[in-house]
């Protein structure tokens, strides 16, 4: 009966070897099944990300466009309004340049004559 028991003992030894092995490979299967729906869950988490801030960058190019224009259309403001005081200060310079020579041609015909004021002194 000693090698009916060992055989016994070694089929039960072989069968939760068995056992064992199924459990594990179970358990590898599962933890496989975790892995994958865990780095899928995250390859969809990144590729939202990643439109997010495609999404936002262009978000910044358009803004920056509009910017760029924007300071376009102020510059050429600032630049139409400088352009129209120039041509006020020369309109002034032509202006004053024309009563000066005006001045200078009536002092020419009629000399100034410089009257004194007499000073009244205190107590006089």
């Amino acid at each position: 009966m000693d090698s009916g028991l060992s055989s016994l003992i070694a089929l039960l030894a072989l069968g939760v070897s068995i056992f064992v092995m199924i459990t594990a490979s179970e358990s590898v299967k599962k933890v496989r099944r975790t892995m994958t729906e865990t780095v899928e869950s995250l390859q969809l988490e990144l590729a939202t990300a990643l439109a997010n801030q495609d999404s936002e960058i262009q978000t910044l190019k358009d803004r920056l466009a509009n910017s760029a224009k924007s300071s376009k259309v102020i510059q050429s403001s600032q630049t139409r309004k400088l352009d129209t005081l120039d041509g006020e200060v020369d309109y002034l310079s032509k202006s004053t340049t024309e009563l000066r020579t005006e001045v200078r041609s009536i002092s020419e015909k009629e000399p100034v004559v410089e009257t004194k004021k007499k000073k009244k002194k205190a107590g006089a």
